[in-house]
């Protein structure tokens, strides 16, 4: 037998109310309801392993299930001032290349250069910074002298040869004034793991050596060690090489020259 039509119309009003208050239900608890789902989702992800690429010398590939310890010197290269290129106009030449235009083409020229020439001596850039990029060179501790000199050819030359070529590049096409450059090197131990949010974790180097290349990469156009560094340079017959105490940051450096 089919509903009466006024059986029809209680059930159906019925309906209607019902989903009423079930809305008003459902509004009042779905935030926690909805955490709460994340969360065990999250929990079954992290019981998980992950892995990751990477671009972290010696681990290509990076596990949430471990994390190594492992001797680096990092060097951190840092674009000097570029806060006032994207604040004040430059308008030497015509057309005007000004602000973000500026700041972009500076920074489309020097980060590639940077990572290359990083590259070229064994080093990794591990992560571009905004204005600046952030390497490791992988330390034998057997004989680390040939991985520290690795190291600090490449600082010399992002600070020297590949700077000039920036320089001489953006010059000629946009008759922009010279970029300087900061460069840090720390040296030191280091914990390599994954870090972040289940799903969307990052390979990441964690220790002192990011840490004071981060710090020291503030000078103008130098090159700064970490007193771990320092003492960890290797000696030769006849060396020139110099150490002059610099703090910056309020961190103890050292020029080298």
């Amino acid at each position: 037998m089919s509903l009466s039509d006024e059986e029809s119309a209680i059930i159906r009003a019925l309906v209607g109310s019902s989903l009423d208050v079930a809305e008003q239900v459902w509004d009042k608890h779905q935030p926690i309801f909805e955490a709460a789902t994340e969360a065990l989702a999250l929990d079954r992800v992290a019981k998980r392993a992950e892995v990751a690429p990477s671009r972290i010398p010696n681990h290509p590939f990076v596990s949430s299930e471990r994390s190594e310890l492992a001797e680096y010197v990092c060097l951190v290269a840092d674009m000097r001032e570029s806060s006032k290129h994207l604040m004040i106009e430059y308008s030497h030449s015509k057309p005007t290349y000004t602000r973000m235009k500026r700041v972009y083409f500076e920074t489309a020229a020097l980060l590639p250069a940077l990572d290359q020439t990083i590259q070229f001596q064994c080093g990794s850039v591990t992560e571009y910074l905004g204005d600046g990029v952030l390497a490791l060179f992988s330390v034998n501790p057997e004989d680390r002298g040939p991985d520290i000199r690795r190291a600090h050819r490449a600082a010399q030359n992002c600070v020297g040869d590949t700077r000039a070529i920036v320089n001489e590049e953006i010059a000629s096409r946009y008759c922009l004034p010279s970029l300087d450059l900061g460069v840090g090197l720390g040296f030191g131990d280091a914990i390599v793991q994954l870090i972040g949010v289940p799903s969307r974790m990052h390979p990441k180097v964690i220790g002192p050596c990011v840490y004071y290349a981060t710090k020291l990469s503030a000078g103008k156009n130098i090159i700064l060690v970490n007193e771990a560094l320092r003492k960890a340079w290797p000696t030769s017959k006849g060396g020139k090489l110099t150490f002059t105490p610099m703090p910056i940051r309020g961190v103890d450096g050292y020029r080298v020259g």
